[in-house]
């Protein structure tokens, strides 16, 4: 998907990439409330608004991908095992 921005002249500048937006926020050009929209669309969104969107998308999607997650069902250590446990080192 490809998406212009609207510049402090109030032109439609672009098509550009998410990454390529976020590549021009990064370097200061385009601002968190700098107008975007995807390319041909009629919708205006906030660039910070529109990255937010992005971020749970992928994250949705990564965790998707990972499938349902398994905890694994462990047993509360023993009276005595805890006894004896050595002490954690930090120095090395």
């Amino acid at each position: 998907m490809r998406y212009v921005y609207q510049d402090q002249n109030h032109e439609w500048i672009g098509p550009y990439t998410m990454e390529e937006l976020r590549q021009l926020h990064l370097n200061g050009i385009i601002k968190p409330d700098t107008p975007t929209m995807v390319e041909g669309g009629n919708t205006t969104v906030l660039f910070k608004d529109l990255w937010s969107k992005l971020r749970i998308h992928i994250l949705r999607r990564k965790l998707h991908a990972k499938g349902p997650r398994r905890f694994a069902r462990t047993d509360p250590p023993s009276a005595d095992a805890v006894g004896r446990a050595e002490p954690l080192s930090l120095d090395g």
